[in-house]
Parts: C-alpha cells; structure tokens; sequence
C-alpha cells in the first residue's frame, strides 16, 4: 500500500486489524496489538487492545477503532522518494509480542513524498525536488501497477 504524509494506512486500507482463530484448538491471550517496522510512519510502536480471554476456533476478535498510525515524509531521507514500513496484527501475551506467529497478519506501507508531474523549465520548474518523489520509484517493486494512475493520498 502507498500512503502520503499524515494518511492512516489501516483506514485507507478498510479493514479494521483482527487475529481469527482458525485453529482447532483455543487460543488465550493477553492483548490484540499492532506493531510498526519502520520509520516513516508516526504513532506508538505497539498499539494494543486488552483482550485477557478465551478465543474459541472460528472466533474473530478485532479493535474497536483503528490505531494510529499516520506517514511522516518528513522521515524520509532526501535522496530516496518513499520509505518502506511493515505494520503486524498479532497477539501479546505473558509481556511477549508474537509477531511471527502462524496468524499473525503483516500489511506493507510505503510512504510516499509529495510527488509533481514534471520537473521541468518554464514556469513549472522546480528548482528543489528533494521534498518530492519520483513516481516511478514510488510504484517500484509494486504488483500490479499502472504507471498512468495516480496513488490516492500521495
């Protein structure tokens, strides 16, 4: 997902963050958390919401609102057009966060600077362009891309 400065990625990505238990067996834990990899995205590095019971098989268990996390161009160094961040959806139990559990959820969130059609003379010439990104390497290494669509919020 490309994001663009003070965007949440868990809104615009529309799925509030949930653990299912698709086990047969039931799972207890302490919390829900969200964890953030990465340094582009402003908020808590681990957000969580106290749970403490019994997640019975089929069971879902998810926030109540989306946590908050929001991109920061200002935290991207100025000869890179974007900066890569991981958020993990897992449990936190006994004080340990598991974030490489079989049910852990991981979202990928790239956040973009502000990016211009052309850098070129005239009167659109822009004179600075490290505050900018390049969209060609905004959408590198993105599945499925047009290089003729923009990216909402960018």
């Amino acid at each position: 997902m490309v994001i663009g400065h003070g965007t949440n990625p868990l809104v615009e990505n529309g799925v509030m963050p949930f653990i299912r238990n698709d086990s047969d067996y039931d799972l207890y834990f302490d919390q829900i958390c969200v964890n953030k990899v990465g340094s582009s995205l402003d908020g808590q590095q681990t957000q969580c919401k106290n749970l403490g019971d019994i997640l019975y098989p089929g069971e879902i268990v998810k926030f109540d609102s989306y946590p908050n996390y929001t991109g920061n161009k200002n935290n991207i160094p100025a000869s890179q057009s974007y900066a890569n961040n991981e958020l993990v959806t897992t449990i936190k139990t006994g004080g340990v966060l598991y974030d490489f559990a079989y049910f852990a959820a991981k979202l990928g969130v790239r956040v973009s600077k502000p990016a211009v059609a052309t850098t070129g003379g005239g009167t659109s010439l822009v004179k600075d362009t490290s505050k900018m990104a390049n969209i060609s390497e905004v959408a590198d290494g993105i599945e499925n891309t047009d290089n003729n669509k923009n990216f909402v919020g960018v």
